[in-house]
């Protein structure tokens, strides 16, 4: 209900906020509050979930913010709000008020204001203080004491989309921004627009940097644009998409509070410019912070391969790498260049949940790497393993001996061989791939048997997607693993096993003794789970289950402290390649 409504009063009241860079809109919050209450609680937020549901960390830590609201006349109590207690009737249940105070920018909270009616609490709504906000404020006092991130645009004969790219980089929440323009020697009025937007971006209190040159390619495009830039974080983009609001700022202020992490990664969404009714198609990324073994998970596709998903700290990627690893070639896209040197080096690495990249679905359809014919899609794919393999080579021997190197570039062939198979078998993706499936299969087959590998084809058939996600795990590291006497295969008779056994098996029972169990075993071929009897030298595949049977399993485990369970294929996968 709205304040207005009512003149009810309450015994115990509960309001819950940042309140970061407390000013009268807070103020007046807390005292309405306490107008219609004997006792007020104050929660406040913390420093992780203000990042979660912001995308920012506070300015104010906790402890200093509780202090300050605790110091207000009106606050009788204060407490903290943890994740557990973000749900309304959560905070009930621990904190037993009677009714709860929040703004009415909160009003479409409906189902939160049924549930806690249900329990006899009311949820009353204040107006929210528009003149005044922690966000305005942040703006306003921020002029450009931001640091400087540089945004590499590149372009050629981009007339017809490379405005709005322009017109989104003019949205941007951060201030201290500087933008080289990289005109590829185009043809059409691409020139005349950037000619047009310059001022518009100096009037934003942008820098400008614009590089004419003669058409060349997107690898030297890139290149100039990245070694022209002198922001503190840098990043590149494509010229026909476009940017959400907060595509610098949060990247941007993370690393400047975590100077740990080195880079970051976001989220992004499809999106076909040319039908905006249509849904954006969204894609997490699905790796977790401080990933390791980023390089690798490039080179064998793992995750997105566009570097417009990275903001990067300057000093931790020095623009010196660029000049080697981009090479000369006038062909091709500029990714193993960009890449490679950012993965190779191990920083840490900070995953952004939050889509900050609108990909132009309409142009990428019709881009370079897209091809119907299996012989064009091979010549693609054997062109851009040779630039991998230039970027690989041309790494610092600091960074990789010729042995890692030579895995790195296995890696990626392994990947080409992989698509091609892949792309055989889609028939959505290649008209003519059916005819090359056989050649696509005996390559890859070939390839691991150089590694010492032998895979019958036949025990393949219909198997091939399974078999291409399997092999690109087995080759994502050479960590190598204590090797287990057996291995004991748990929920053998659910679909994912009944998926996923048959390829295990291929890899696992030459050098394993295998073991099957599932609560509906026959006792004899399928043991009924007994975790006691697990040894030290055994390892479990726990085959993906609902997750509260997956924390019984682990529950089981941790009290006769057995460590040595893997609950994903691709770490199976993984444990496995470390004995091909």
């Amino acid at each position: 209900m709205l304040a207005n409504e009512t003149n009810k009063h309450w015994k115990i009241g509960y309001v819950s906020g940042s309140f970061d860079l407390f000013h009268i809109g807070h103020l007046k919050l807390l005292q309405r509050a306490k107008e219609r209450c004997d006792f007020l609680i104050a929660g406040v937020l913390t420093d992780e979930l203000i990042f979660k549901h912001k995308g920012k960390m506070p300015v104010i830590p906790l402890s200093e913010r509780m202090e300050i609201i605790g110091s207000i006349k009106y606050v009788d109590k204060v407490a903290i709000t943890t994740p557990d207690i973000i749900p309304k009737i959560e905070a009930w249940k621990k904190l037993k008020f009677d009714v709860m105070f929040t703004g009415d920018d909160h009003l479409a909270e409906t189902r939160e204001e049924k549930s806690l009616n249900e329990v006899g609490v009311d949820l009353v709504f204040f107006p929210y203080t528009k003149e005044r906000s922690t966000t305005g404020i942040k703006k306003h006092i921020s002029g450009n004491s931001h640091a400087k991130a540089s945004i590499v645009v590149t372009c050629y004969n981009k007339e017809k989309y490379i405005a709005g790219m322009f017109d989104s980089i003019l949205a941007q929440e951060w201030n201290n921004i500087e933008i080289v323009l990289v005109n590829d020697g185009s043809t059409d009025k691409t020139g005349e627009i950037i000619t047009k937007y310059e001022p518009e971006f100096k009037k934003r209190g942008y820098s400008v940097i614009i590089i004419n040159q003669k058409n060349s390619g997107v690898i030297t495009a890139a290149k100039n644009g990245l070694l022209a830039c002198t922001g503190d974080y840098f990043c590149i983009v494509d010229a026909d998409d476009k940017l959400m609001p907060e595509y610098v700022s949060l990247p941007t202020s993370f690393l400047e509070k975590n100077k740990k992490f080195d880079y970051t990664m976001c989220n992004f969404d499809i999106v076909d410019f040319n039908n905006p009714n249509q849904e954006p198609k969204h894609n997490k990324m699905s790796i977790e912070d401080g990933e390791k073994n980023m390089l690798s998970c490039y080179l064998l596709s793992i995750i997105f391969n566009m570097p417009w998903l990275y903001m990067v700290r300057s000093s931790y990627l020095k623009k010196d790498f660029f000049k080697k690893t981009y090479g000369t070639s006038s062909k091709g896209t500029h990714e193993p260049g960009f890449n490679i040197p950012l993965m190779a080096l191990n920083g840490k690495i900070k995953v952004i949940d939050k889509s900050l990249y609108l990909w132009n679905k309409t142009i990428d359809l019709n881009r370079h790497s897209y091809f119907s014919k299996y012989k064009d899609q091979e010549k693609h794919l054997v062109e851009y393993h040779k630039l991998i393999e230039l970027a690989i080579k041309a790494l610092p021997n600091k960074i990789a001996n010729k042995k890692q190197k030579d895995f790195f570039i296995s890696q990626a062939e392994l990947k080409m061989l992989t698509a091609l198979l892949g792309h055989s078998i889609n028939d959505n993706f290649l008209s003519d791939g059916h005819l090359y499936k056989k050649k696509a299969l005996n390559n890859l087959l070939n390839f691991l048997s150089s590694w010492q590998i032998k895979v019958n084809p036949k025990d393949l058939t219909g198997k091939e997607s399974l078999f291409i996600y399997w092999i690109r795990n087995m080759f994502f590291t050479e960590e190598k693993y204590k090797l287990a006497k057996r291995i004991i295969c748990y929920g053998v008779k659910g679909q994912v096993a009944e998926n996923w056994l048959p390829i295990i098996l291929l890899f696992a029972k030459t050098k394993f003794q295998i073991e099957l169990w599932d609560k509906n075993g026959d006792g004899k071929d399928i043991k009924i789970p007994d975790f006691k009897i697990l040894k030290k030298s055994d390892v479990l595949f726990v085959f993906p289950v609902k997750k509260e049977i997956v924390e019984e399993i682990k529950m089981e485990l941790k009290k006769i402290a057995f460590k040595n369970a893997i609950f994903s294929i691709g770490d199976m996968a993984r444990y496995l390649g470390a004995f091909r």
